[in-house]
């Protein structure tokens, strides 16, 4: 006698849907006279499961055959998780794996999925992954997520810039983050004490746990203009006339003359910092023939041999000697 299904089994042995089974023989003697009818299963889900005809031959007797079989027609139950923990504020900024897990009843699992989620940035990014039970049911979960891994974009400035020596200034990170947004963002300290070229460094970071960093250059100078202790500031003083080429300052040969000026800072405090001067020099002499352009040492009348600092006065001064300067020619410093 044969127990024959209507369909056979997966690879591994399983069922996952209905099915029947027929029952046939064969009598070499009476013949047989008949057999059980088709049976047919649909659950429950069963690692054990086990059908059974018969039939009888014309003689009266009687023989069985069951049919054993494995059925599991239900999907895993699954759970997608990270292998670590979100960077920063529930976001991660780097490769992170994704991972199903699975737990069958019946047949048990057969395999889960995993793979790395690298981009692309979101807000509402979401990982689905799946198992397969040994029946080859399969069922999925998601997981939802944020990811950002570029830095904030940086754009510092300085303002004023460029600034009066020891006025206030301010520097401004310029960030912006376009996925998970800015957590922080600052500059250092703008240091105005010193004339030149300076940098203020800043730095940001967004919610991701992304940080940046860049500089903003400035230069701080001093006061161009206006009132320097009651004289005009960064401009030559009396006794030479600031404006030569519509009032020239004459002298008489072999004089001595003070050429002097003051810079101040932004408080109208008159500096006398060394390395204010950095050059002075004797650049143009004109004359009724023409002009000649020249780049010279001044002759300076005993002691200067450079601008110095007055601290009664409170200004720079350089005596220039006119002793070997040439009567009606005139002598641009």
């Amino acid at each position: 006698m044969t127990a024959t299904p209507s369909s056979g089994p997966n690879g591994n042995g399983w069922y996952t849907a209905p099915f029947s089974v027929s029952y046939s023989g064969t009598d070499a003697t009476s013949g047989v006279a008949g057999c059980s009818a088709d049976d047919s299963y649909s659950g429950p889900d069963t690692s054990a499961g086990s059908l059974s005809g018969s039939c009888t031959d014309n003689a009266g007797n009687s023989a069985s055959a069951p049919y054993t079989f494995k059925y599991d027609a239900t999907a895993p139950s699954v759970t997608v998780s990270a292998d670590r923990p979100a960077d920063a504020n529930g976001w991660y900024n780097h490769t992170v794996t994704f991972s199903a897990a699975g737990t069958d009843a019946t047949s048990g699992i057969d395999s889960c999925q995993s793979s790395a989620y690298s981009g692309p940035d979101s807000a509402t990014a979401s990982a689905a992954r799946s198992c397969t039970d040994l029946a080859g049911n399969t069922a999925s979960d998601s997981l939802a997520f944020q990811y950002d891994a570029p830095a904030p974009t940086l754009n510092p400035s300085v303002s004023p810039n460029p600034v009066v020596l020891n006025a206030p200034a301010s520097a401004a990170p310029g960030a912006s983050d376009a996925t998970a947004g800015l957590a922080s963002a600052a500059c250092g300290t703008v240091d105005t004490s010193s004339v030149g070229s300076h940098s203020v460094a800043c730095t940001a970071t967004d919610n991701a746990g992304n940080q940046a960093s860049a500089s903003a250059s400035y230069s701080v100078i001093y006061a161009a203009g206006g009132s320097c202790l009651g004289s005009p500031g960064h401009q030559i003083l009396q006794p030479v006339n600031a404006n030569w080429s519509v009032d020239l300052s004459v002298f008489k040969q072999g004089s001595t003359v003070p050429a002097k000026f003051r810079v101040c800072d932004a408080n109208g405090v008159s500096i006398g910092t060394a390395g204010v001067v950095t050059k002075f020099a004797l650049v143009q002499k004109l004359t009724l023939a023409g002009s000649e352009t020249i780049d010279e040492a001044v002759v300076a009348t005993t002691p200067d041999t450079a601008f110095r600092w007055s601290a009664t006065d409170q200004q720079w001064i350089f005596n220039i000697g006119t002793k070997n300067l040439k009567a009606g020619a005139t002598y641009v410093y």
